[in-house]
């Protein structure tokens, strides 16, 4: 039986292995690795797996080859990283190796970064040259939108695959009815579901880039809460997996309607009325379970990471002059005052796992 290498170094990424470990280990020895925020979800759905850094000590070109070769594995897959290179080490590896590679995408987002040398001094860029990139020998994307994004930044056609995004497809199937809901007939819960721009980029670097922060989003959404007269809402934040919870502590004690949540994303998404962000996989997951969703992306400099607004399904909003009106129907939506615009009809490729899964079979076989 073949040995191959699951790895993934963030939430996002540790959720395509999980939703591909099961099919792979009918077919191979699977060995799954990790690193930081992707060990939390292996362990809550309770995967067998090991912490890289117990067995590389500092990641580096040249330990992690050692690490490859040492192990005797036939193939590696792995997830993608905008600014870990664990990823690409291991796709360096495995090429040196002659042994196959690949790698899944997660979002509709941060194509390039994903596959730079060095990705920090090239985020203006909209092409890059094919000797800018470490790309792994299979690059399986969410769909053809995805696919031609990719090749319009220069990573060529052959390296890309389209089978669907696992983890939407497992979690659609782990959730078709949902179990639980809001039944606060009072208020109005509404979720914000972060993302780690600031974690990643700075304060600046992430203004500069977007145009916004994951803080300028939220003290504006507070603000313009504040501004609703007789309102009912509250906010809960929903942290990424990568940020410190301790950032949140200020915007809480100012705003009386705020608080932190620490459940499950999917626990979080039933028990809210309605999901708000910028970008994040969270409205995704809550487009599917038909929760009401609003992209916010006030001053954003870029377009649009959001893949709903890409694919033209929804339309973020952009401008702090609109946010409280899109609060207000946001909040009429669950009075009764149904407005359809932020109910998603979200629909994903079909057999996205078993696809990916033939894919390597096929290359480990051949």
């Amino acid at each position: 039986m073949k040995k191959l290498l699951l790895f993934s170094s963030d939430p996002g990424g540790a959720n395509l292995i999980v939703a591909m470990h099961a099919m792979l280990k009918e077919a191979f020895d699977v060995h799954i690795y990790g690193k930081e925020t992707s060990l939390n979800i292996y362990q809550k759905n309770e995967l067998e797996y090991k912490n890289i850094k117990d067995s590389i000590f500092t990641i580096t070109q040249g330990n992690v080859y050692e690490f490859v070769s040492s192990q005797n594995f036939d193939g590696i897959l792995t997830s993608t990283s905008a600014d870990d290179f664990t990823e690409r080490l291991l796709w360096l590896a495995a090429k040196k190796r002659k042994i196959y590679h690949g790698a899944i995408l997660d979002q509709w987002m941060n194509y390039s970064l994903r596959f730079l040398k060095s990705h920090r001094s090239y985020q203006s860029k909209e092409k890059y040259n094919l000797n800018e990139y470490i790309l792994p020998k299979n690059i399986f994307v969410m769909d053809e939108y995805a696919q031609q994004a990719m090749i319009k930044e220069g990573i060529p056609a052959k390296y890309i695959k389209v089978t669907g995004q696992p983890y939407f497809e497992h979690f659609i199937n782990q959730h078709k009815k949902p179990t639980s809901q809001n039944r606060n007939n009072e208020k109005l819960t509404w979720l914000f579901a972060s993302e780690p721009i600031t974690t990643v980029y700075g304060k600046e670097k992430g203004l500069d880039l977007y145009g916004y922060t994951e803080q300028s989003i939220l003290y504006a959404i507070c603000n313009a809460i504040n501004e609703i007269p007789n309102n009912m809402i509250e906010l809960i934040i929903k942290p990424h997996p990568r940020e410190n919870t301790e950032v949140y502590s200020k915007i809480c004690n100012q705003f009386n309607f705020v608080s932190l949540i620490l459940l499950d994303s999917v626990e979080a998404i039933l028990q809210s009325d309605a999901v708000l962000g910028m970008s994040s996989t969270l409205l995704l997951e809550a487009a599917l379970l038909n929760k009401p969703i609003l992209s916010i992306q006030l001053n954003l400099k870029i377009k649009s990471p959001f893949i709903l607004d890409q694919i033209d399904k929804s339309k973020s909003v952009l401008d702090e002059k609109k946010l409280k009106n899109e609060l207000v129907l946001l909040s009429e939506h669950r009075l009764g005052l149904m407005n359809s615009k932020f109910i998603i009809n979200l629909t994903t490729e079909q057999n996205a796992i078993q696809n990916i899964f033939f894919s390597i079979k096929k290359e480990l076989n051949d």
